[in-house]
């Protein structure tokens, strides 16, 4: 067979469907075991917000602005979430 022949077919050569085939699995897939459907509803827990009063805004811009604290100072010593405080 010559692969310069118009008439040798291509596809016998460079089938992907074939080749994947033939091919060994590179690695072992694991299955994963199987969770009930009860496990699985009651697995969810929620968290609370903390919900912070204007009065606590207040008065972390007070010492931020006003006192010239870091932010991380301020709202660790109003015992404020630092990731909260930095996002007002």
């Amino acid at each position: 067979m010559e692969v310069d022949n118009e008439m040798y077919l291509v596809e016998s050569v460079t089938d992907y469907d074939r080749h994947t085939d033939l091919m060994l699995p590179e690695k072992e897939m694991k299955k994963k075991a199987e969770v009930p459907a009860e496990m699985k509803q009651t697995s969810v827990i929620t968290k609370a917000y903390k919900h912070y009063k204007d009065t606590e805004k207040e008065k972390l811009f007070f010492l931020v602005e006003g006192k010239g604290m870091s932010v991380y100072a301020a709202a660790m010593s109003l015992n404020i979430n630092v990731r909260t405080a930095q996002g007002w």
